[in-house]
């Protein structure tokens, strides 16, 4: 025979309307403040599923938009590639050369990234933004995907997090709620020491 109640019955136990007279006030609201968190966490899920979707749209659509305006064109290099600076000492750099290009007719020069045994000379590819700068190559619409997922965990991370801080704090709180009664009913029922 069991001596311990299943997980089950003693959730149900604690319920903050049970009519047992042994659960103290502060139990009750452990009970309601943890359902309420659950509750809420439990309709997190959508919203964060929500979020996740609006930020995919909204990162698909500008990748969209950002790749349709850029151009490729074959640039001739005007020098070694060199280390380019870096910003951290973590960072790689990577590589630069300066290149020539020609587009629409009108020739143009920059530094940009290349690979690191392009020589003088050789034929580099450049991508152009609206503008005719160099731009980064275009980016890949998966970065929309994860960039969308890692939102939508953002908002699950935060609302647990937020839940287990509710649930520290809860703690904290009846807990010392319940040792300041019990101290005073102690007091009420015990002798003082040495009489």
């Amino acid at each position: 025979m069991r001596s311990n109640p299943t997980v089950p019955l003693r959730i149900w136990r604690l319920r903050p309307w049970s009519l047992n007279p042994l659960m103290r006030p502060s139990d009750r609201w452990e009970s309601v403040i943890r359902s309420l968190i659950v509750v809420v966490l439990v309709l997190m899920v959508p919203v964060a599923g929500a979020i996740g979707t609006t930020t995919y749209t909204r990162t698909a659509e500008q990748i969209k938009v950002d790749n349709a305006a850029k151009v490729r064109v074959s640039a001739t290099a005007l020098a070694d590639a060199t280390r380019a600076p870096s910003s951290s000492p973590y960072h790689d750099g990577g590589y630069q050369a300066s290149v020539r290009w020609v587009r629409a007719g009108a020739e143009a020069t920059g530094t940009v990234a290349v690979e690191p045994d392009t020589k003088s000379g050789a034929t580099v590819p450049v991508w152009l933004g609206p503008d005719g700068k160099p731009a980064g190559a275009p980016d890949s619409p998966d970065a929309a995907v994860f960039n969308g997922i890692g939102i939508g965990l953002m908002v699950l991370l935060l609302s647990g997090t937020v839940a287990v801080l509710l649930l520290w704090g809860m703690e904290l709180v009846l807990g010392g709620v319940r040792n300041l009664r019990w101290e005073s009913e102690w007091r009420r029922i015990a002798r003082p020491i040495g009489t």
